[in-house]
């Protein structure tokens, strides 16, 4: 059998980068440097107290902002003011009553002319209250609606906050991404890390299968028939 040997060097199939994607204290270390780990196996832990925190107050924050939306959807304003054009309505009825009632004791020389100017000027002054009780009722038509879309776009924004925390949370506890050998990690426990993602911590490198790299010069790619074909 013929064979050549040659100086290379061998490169993994596959290597991955262990990065921080939230800031915090390294609290535990769950591998053995240069060791063989598994898809999934826990590797770091980032301090979690601070983000289980954050993640309260934004679920306390969505209860808020649920309760708000609630309150805004039973509000029985719109009910009220209906009420009062309703009862506006009612007494200008009356007001027409007592006025065709004076002006008919009037034609008949019954009632004084200061009598049907009093008429008068109450169902005119009815009728100022009616127009009032339907600006009322307006407003809090649009009222209604402005606070409902409001609280809608609060709670919305209260379940992205509880989202960003739940998955800054979920960042504390670092994961092998593949299975493969771990390198030494750059930071002990007890040190601060940056959430940049500019630090490096470990290396994860697939061992199997391996690729091979080897410069051949010519004189000897023509001993091989093979490859000089």
């Amino acid at each position: 059998t013929e064979y050549l040997e040659f100086s290379g060097m061998t490169q993994p199939l596959e290597t991955v980068e262990l990065r921080a994607r939230v800031k915090g204290f390294l609290k535990e270390r769950h591998f053995v440097e240069g060791a063989v780990v598994r898809k999934d196996q826990l590797l770091l832990v980032i301090d979690e107290e601070p983000y289980q925190i954050r993640l309260e107050s934004a679920r306390a924050q969505l209860l808020e902002a649920e309760a708000a939306l609630k309150q805004a959807q039973v509000s029985q304003s719109r009910e009220v003011a209906q009420s009062q054009v309703n009862l506006s309505q009612a007494k200008i009825d009356l007001a027409k009553q007592e006025e065709q009632r004076i002006r008919s004791l009037f034609d008949r020389k019954v009632a004084s002319e200061s009598q049907m100017d009093e008429a008068s000027a109450a169902l005119k002054a009815r009728v100022a209250e009616l127009e009032s009780a339907r600006a009322t009722l307006s407003q809090a038509n649009a009222t209604y609606e402005t606070t409902i879309l409001s609280c809608q776009a609060k709670l919305k924004t209260a379940e992205i906050a509880v989202r960003n925390a739940e998955l800054d949370l979920s960042y504390c506890r670092m994961t092998a991404p593949i299975d493969g050998q771990i390198s030494r990690i750059n930071v002990d426990v007890g040190n601060l890390i940056s959430d940049s993602g500019n630090a490096v911590l470990a290396s994860i490198v697939r061992m199997d299968p391996m690729y091979a790299y080897a410069t051949i010069s010519e004189m000897d790619l023509a001993k091989v028939p093979s490859l000089r074909a």
